[in-house]
């Protein structure tokens, strides 16, 4: 009698735990469904901001290719500046548009 209590017991286990195996299936397709999906919109969202702003680039050179190049410079200068650990010299070319009253 004990037999076959412990066999109805682990019948019920197995088919638990086939059921539980099911639903975290279906669980982790979810999320990759999910997670494809955010991955998709953020993409574009990135390729609308990237032709925007290359509109605007664009634009700004049309308008006034001096100040362009002025402002990429100085755009440049922020990301690359903070990477040096020191400047030996500033009479470069890359420091033009700071020192120059004329930005040449």
């Amino acid at each position: 009698m004990i037999k076959e209590r412990n066999q109805i017991a682990q019948a019920f286990r197995s088919y638990g735990e086939g059921k539980k195996a099911e639903w975290l299936g279906k669980q982790d397709n979810e999320k990759r469904s999910i997670l494809s999906g955010a991955y998709e919109t953020s993409e574009k969202l990135k390729g609308k901001a990237d032709a925007e702003a290359t509109r605007i680039y664009a634009d700004a050179y049309g308008r006034d290719a001096s100040f362009f190049d002025f402002w990429r410079a100085t755009e440049s200068y922020k990301t690359t500046m903070p990477k040096f650990s020191k400047t030996l010299s500033t009479d470069l070319d890359y420091f033009r548009y700071l020192y120059s009253p004329r930005g040449r």
